[in-house]
This record gives structure tokens, sequence and C-alpha cells, in this order.
């Protein structure tokens, strides 16, 4: 998260064979917690969710902004609306994703993945 280092930003705490191998890959100083795509923001939800469980939102301002964001997109309804970097979250592995509805062949589906998550980051943060 650091940004006054730029000489360590995307530098790689773990091995690469092919893919990032080791526990700390994901968490290289300068990754982002939310990315643009085609002038939209979305929030990195994996990310921001593994942060919130190490108990750091009080400490990195980014990170509460970002926990603040997923809090306000929640709807009257209780479903999370925020938009969410979807190809982070879909599906299931040993190492990543966070899906749990076998397919996401309907809206709702995929907003009770997201919404849960969300959730989740709220719990952790301390933020419900």
């Amino acid at each position: 998260m650091r940004i006054d280092r730029p000489e360590l930003i995307g530098l790689q705490v773990a091995s690469w064979v092919g893919h990032v191998l080791g526990p700390l890959g994901a968490f290289s100083e300068g990754f982002p917690l939310a990315i643009e795509k085609d002038g939209i923001r979305y929030t990195q939800l994996e990310t921001v969710l593994w942060l919130c469980r190490c108990g750091l939102t009080p400490y990195i301002e980014k990170l509460s902004e970002e926990v603040d964001n997923i809090r306000d997109s929640v709807n009257a309804d209780g479903i999370c609306e925020a938009k969410i970097n979807l190809e982070q979250i879909k599906g299931f592995g040993t190492y990543s994703g966070l899906q749990l509805e076998v397919d996401w062949k309907s809206p709702r589906r995929k907003l009770c993945d997201i919404t849960f998550r969300a959730l989740q980051v709220l719990h952790y943060s301390e933020s419900i």
C-alpha cells in the first residue's frame, strides 16, 4: 500500500512460476484496492476482504475509503450494488475466487455473492 517508495511498487515478495507462488504474492507493495476500466472504478473485493480480515481498516486510509464505498453501495433492500471487479471473485479455487453460487446465469445469483462478501467486509472492518 506504500506509495512513498516508487522503487518498491510492483516488487513481488514471492516466487513466480507462471503465477505468483506463496501466500504473500497478493500483498506486494503498490497493489490496488480498485481498478479502472473504461472510466469506471471497480473495487478489488477479494483484496479488500483479505485486508479487513487482518484488522487493517483503521490503519489504512485507502482501505477505510473502500469500505465506506462498499457500505454506501448497499441499497434499502440490503443488496450491495458496488462496482466490483468480477474477474477477481468469479470462480472458486485454491488460491482465488469467492464465488459461492454455482453459476451467475441470473443477476440475482451474482448479487447474492457480492452482497455476502460485502457483508463480510463490513463485519471485519467493524463497520456494521
